[in-house]
């Protein structure tokens, strides 16, 4: 009997799976959907979730346990890396861990160890003084820029009255939805040659069995 791993089996028929997807996926998606909402939405739902698990610096509580957060936590964490940031006032953007740069973060674009970045959670909005880029010398971040390629002449004006805007890369309006993150989480693999033939609609499921 030819058996399989389930990571394999979770995986897409194109892919050489069987189109089953994992419970924890789904989960992890869903509640990713769920932690968007928290970050974009203005109801009383997101602001008494923020002004509980947030605290002043910008960083979310670890120490404070839910039935709920604990799993919003974690979706947040695995969110971070598919968003991009437009600036405006800086204040919800990661100096560090967020993507306000491009493709990229600077913690991404650094030869650093990532677990070096722990506690690293200064906010975009600490280096915006009237309406202008203002980089504090003790963050070295303006010679941290010019290392890394980056023009501080080019980067574009920030505005204090107006909130920074988060979008989800994988979707063409920057909105995120559960398809798309789940496709964005689960395990990838290669399309092998033989995969086209046995889902082949026309052949009977019977007859792919046999081969």
């Amino acid at each position: 009997m030819a058996t399989s791993s389930w990571e394999n089996t979770c995986k897409p028929k194109e892919e050489g799976g069987m189109g089953i997807r994992r419970i924890k996926d789904i989960n992890l998606s869903m509640l990713m959907k769920m932690g968007c909402a928290m970050l974009k939405k203005k109801d009383d739902w997101s602001t008494f979730m923020q002004g509980k698990y947030r605290k002043r610096s910008g960083a979310w509580n670890k120490n404070k346990h839910s039935t709920i957060w604990n799993g919003i936590r974690w979706a947040l964490e695995e969110m971070q890396p598919h968003t991009i940031w437009v600036i405006d006032n800086g204040k919800q953007i990661n100096v560090w861990k967020d993507k306000w740069l491009g493709n990229k973060s600077i913690k991404d674009m650094l030869p650093i160890d990532h677990s070096f970045w722990a506690g690293y959670n200064a906010k975009l909005s600490d280096c915006i003084v009237n309406n202008q880029w203002n980089f504090p010398p003790p963050l070295s971040l303006n010679a941290i820029l010019t290392m890394l390629g980056v023009d501080v002449a080019l980067l574009p004006q920030p505005n204090e009255d107006i909130e920074d805007e988060m979008l989800w890369e994988h979707t063409p309006n920057g909105e995120l939805t559960v398809a798309s993150a789940h496709e964005a989480i689960r395990a990838k693999g290669n399309k092998p040659l033989w995969a086209s033939f046995l889902w082949n609609a026309i052949l009977h499921p019977r007859t792919v069995a046999i081969g």
